[in-house]
């Protein structure tokens, strides 16, 4: 027997015992028809006398009153009940809750003002009747409650909670038909608002129901903060309009496995062809267990691993000169637009060689600079589209160029890289990879709107090590400067990136030992390309760098300054590796947009 279940046996005893409304003193003359007024309750407030208040007639809590019982329950026995919080009201029950259609009689909550309980918000909890119930929270309303419960263990009936505004807060679970012997319909909506509660539970231990979480427009901001269970027939419906904004956000978790979970998307989804943002889930609770998505004609599910969010998206566009490409055009948080070009091929072959482009939309009467991105990864993992690499594009773009982001040949593992067997390292086809790119960006500057003499080079990590190398190096070789049009590089930015792989990071790309072979590791160490010709460089690093030791950046720095060569060294105190350009310790973007004003 659920809990769900003894507490109205509890009150199935007990209900002889319990208040009803009008045996409460009133103030005045008061009609039979002015009971339901709580605003004519002596003092404002239930008698503190009584421990439950029983609602059996059409009631509200008006604006400056305050209702306050232990327990408070709607719709019974009697008659068919409705209980309103007008806004100024408030409703404050104790631990022991409010139920809603707690027998044979439909019963509704109107909530427009302040409710408090920090127990259970019951709808429907007789197993033997099947009555309808229906909550509203609308706009302004303050909900504090400890959980809600939408189709308790009713053998049937109708539950509906449709939330149109205010906030709604819980401390526990958001339970539709997730109770044992529960037979009903149950539905939570939101058009509006923010709702927070600890998890969604739905359909696990319910007998027949087919519980639904439902969105309507773009205007709710919803909020799970631990891992949710979907189970039997659930049902997430988002009916979407315009707006393109966050729904639903999976904060520390996301959902459990579950397998009957439908997905179901109606509407126009999209302002100005912009991806609509579903689900957020935190890494390693990646949503993949729907099994059934139904979508508008035209728009695709995505699940991007690097932002860990699934959106609703257009299907590809084809743009000309450009081929099968998919095109949408974005903001950056700045607000401003840009077309995102994603998984154009730079490089024959059907490898590794991707790029997205980012152009800005507005129009510039000169051709812009632009920026190749490299992403980093120890040469053997990240991608084009990761949090870092889009920052640093979406940046590039609030500047006013353009930016190119590219995947390249990473070393390859059997299964777990770095830890399993090594099949192969990339050197050297990740740097003719990375020199193949900005030929291509020099070979379509006049398609891409962009200057082909003022390219610079951005990366972090193993893709510092890459742009650094991309940079410094030219008519090598060995590196396909022979084979393709080529293209020098206007600057540098190195983000925590890797001068001499001779001192760190070779073992991770190349397969030749150093002993028999140094002529490779110096070939694949930036140091030794300069030359009085070499760039400017910007060097990034963090004073707490575990991963790549900042005294690689002291000598490279040192190094520089005694050869006279035009470079920038910002240190970062505290910083550790992988950063971006914004955190606690520094704004880098003032730095990198100095440096590229001024070099670019």
């Amino acid at each position: 027997m659920s809990w769900v279940r003894i507490a109205w046996v509890w009150f199935a005893v007990v209900s002889t015992a319990v208040a009803d409304f009008r045996d409460f003193k009133m103030t005045g003359e008061g009609t039979d028809d002015q009971w339901g007024t709580l605003a004519n309750w002596e003092e404002g407030e239930f008698p503190t006398s009584s421990d439950s208040a029983r609602v059996d007639k059409d009631c509200r809590v008006a604006d400056g009153v305050i209702g306050l019982s232990e327990r408070v329950y709607v719709g019974g026995f009697g008659r068919d009940a409705s209980l309103s919080v007008d806004a100024g009201g408030e409703l404050k029950a104790g631990d022991s809750g409010i139920c809603i259609a707690y027998s044979r009689n439909n019963a509704s909550l109107d909530v427009s003002g302040v409710m408090t309980t920090a127990g259970s918000v019951l709808l429907g909890t007789d197993a033997d009747y099947a009555p309808d119930a229906v909550v509203n929270f609308r706009g302004g309303c303050q909900v504090d409650i400890g959980s809600l419960t939408v189709g308790a263990t009713a053998g049937g009936g109708v539950f509906t909670v449709n939330q149109s505004g205010g906030t709604v807060v819980m401390s526990s679970d958001l339970c539709l038909g997730d109770v044992d012997g529960s037979d009903c319909t149950a539905t939570y909506t939101i058009s509006g608002g923010e709702l927070t509660a600890r998890r969604l539970n739905t359909g696990g231990k319910a007998v027949g129901s087919a519980p639904r979480f439902e969105v309507i427009g773009s205007a709710a901001n919803i909020r799970f903060t631990s891992v949710s269970w979907l189970g039997g027939q659930t049902e997430l419906k988002f009916v979407l309009d315009a707006g393109g904004v966050s729904v639903l956000s999976m904060t520390n978790g996301g959902y459990a496995a579950a397998s009957g979970v439908q997905l179901t998307v109606e509407g126009a989804a999209f302002a100005g062809d912009e991806d609509l943002l579903l689900i957020d889930v935190s890494e390693g609770n990646s949503m993949t267990e729907f099994r059934n998505v139904s979508l508008p004609p035209g728009y695709e599910l995505e699940y991007r691993n690097g932002d860990g969010v699934y959106l609703v998206s257009e299907p590809a566009a084809v743009v000309t000169g450009f081929g099968e490409a998919k095109v949408k055009l974005q903001k950056t948080a700045s607000g401003h637009e840009y077309s995102k070009v994603s998984d154009l091929r730079y490089a024959g072959g059907d490898g590794a060689q991707l790029m997205d482009l980012y152009l800005p939309r507005k129009p510039s009467a000169a051709a812009r600079p632009a920026v190749l991105l490299i992403h980093g990864g120890g040469w053997a993992v990240g991608d084009k589209a990761d949090k870092r690499e889009k920052q640093f594009a979406e940046f590039m773009v609030d500047e006013g160029y353009a930016a190119v982001s590219i995947n390249y040949t990473m070393t390859a593992y059997e299964d777990k890289p770095f830890s399993s067997p090594r099949i192969a390292g990339c050197w050297p086809q990740v740097i003719v990879d990375c020199k193949s790119a900005v030929a291509w960006m020099v070979e379509h500057a006049g398609e891409l709107g962009i200057d082909p003499d003022r390219i610079a080079v951005m990366g972090g990590s193993a893709g510092g090590h890459l742009a650094l190398l991309t940079g410094l190096s030219n008519g090598i070789a060995e590196f396909g400067d022979g084979c393709f049009g080529g293209g020098t590089v206007r600057c540098i930015v190195d983000f925590y990136g890797i001068p001499d792989v001779r001192r760190w990071g070779g073992k991770a790309f190349i397969d030749e030992p150093e002993k028999e072979h140094p002529e490779i590791w110096a070939l694949a160490s930036p140091v030794e390309h300069l030359s009085e010709n070499s760039p400017p460089i910007l060097i990034v690093h963090g004073t707490e760098d575990p991963t790549v030791n900042i005294k690689l950046s002291d000598e490279f720095a040192g190094i520089l300054k005694a050869r006279g060569l035009p470079h920038q060294y910002v240190v970062v105190e505290g910083a550790r590796h992988s950063f971006g350009l914004i955190l606690p310790e520094m704004d880098l973007r003032p730095v990198v947009r100095d440096f590229l004003k001024e070099n670019l």
